[in-house]
């Protein structure tokens, strides 16, 4: 019978690491035994204050506090690096996630950054309404500008290309002509999540959308003709025939370009 190897150092410091995330996590789920255990280390320091092993910051020389203040920082830099990537990586599953964003399936639809090589994909609405539905998924509160900072990216708008398509070249006007009468004080909402929400019980809910819903069906935009003679200039994307010339040819092509309507 072969003898069992004796486990090395890195072995039991695993062990060890393993054995006090589960004890933490038991203590996490027990209040009585988590506020014994404080009061415990709350003795402990105090013991160690009377004997003189803990020093207060006014008490030390001016080399122990240097040396302190250099294991402060090491120790917040380490803090702040920590939550850093626990935030980058929460904001790059959430744009990753289908709904709030598509891949594209093209095989040169690929972007590269510091040797790393990712599929793009392309955001399904704008960084404010992400924002803010970010928010709604998580715990902490971040700003709209760090948000943004930490988007991974492959994740990236589509541009004049890739916006040949229904969501883009017609779903998007209706985005436009919303923002525009909120610019003008015509409405109160400023996107087409918030203005569903006004006239139906869940803008999820296909019979709510198709004005089925006996709860909802009835229900009307409020809207201000206070200046209903006022001429608005709004902007839409549209399908133009394009001339060119290659090779000496001249050749069309129907491209979308974002237009003025007044």
């Amino acid at each position: 019978m072969s003898r069992s190897r004796k486990s090395t150092a890195a072995e039991a410091k695993l062990k060890k690491k393993e054995y006090d995330r589960k004890r933490r996590e038991k203590l996490k789920n027990c209040p009585e035994s988590l506020e014994k255990l404080r009061e415990k280390e709350r003795l402990k320091y105090l013991n160690k204050k009377e004997k003189g092993q803990v020093k207060s910051v006014s008490a030390m020389s001016s080399r122990e506090r240097r040396q302190k203040q250099k294991l402060w920082r090491l120790n917040s830099s380490k803090y702040r690096e920590k939550n850093q990537n626990v935030l980058k990586h929460d904001i790059n599953d959430f744009l990753e996630k289908d709904e709030n964003s598509r891949m594209c399936p093209g095989k040169r639809d690929f972007v590269r950054s510091e040797k790393l090589l990712k599929q793009k994909r392309l955001l399904t609405d704008n960084m404010r309404n992400l924002h803010k539905k970010f928010l709604n998924s998580v715990t902490y509160k971040i700003s709209l500008s760090t948000f943004c900072k930490y988007r991974p990216f492959w994740v990236t708008w589509a541009n004049l290309k890739e916006r040949d398509t229904c969501k883009f070249v017609v779903h998007v006007n209706i985005e436009l002509i919303i923002s525009k009468l909120h610019e003008n004080k015509v409405i109160l909402h400023n996107n087409i999540p918030s203005l569903l929400s006004d006239i139906t019980c869940d803008i999820y809910c296909t019979k709510c959308l198709f004005r089925e819903c006996i709860n909802c069906r009835d229900k009307a935009l409020e809207y201000n003709l206070s200046q209903a003679t006022k001429t608005i200039t709004y902007r839409q994307w549209m399908y133009e025939n394009l001339t060119y010339e290659k090779n000496g040819e001249t050749k069309t092509v129907r491209k979308p370009l974002k237009k003025e309507i007044t």
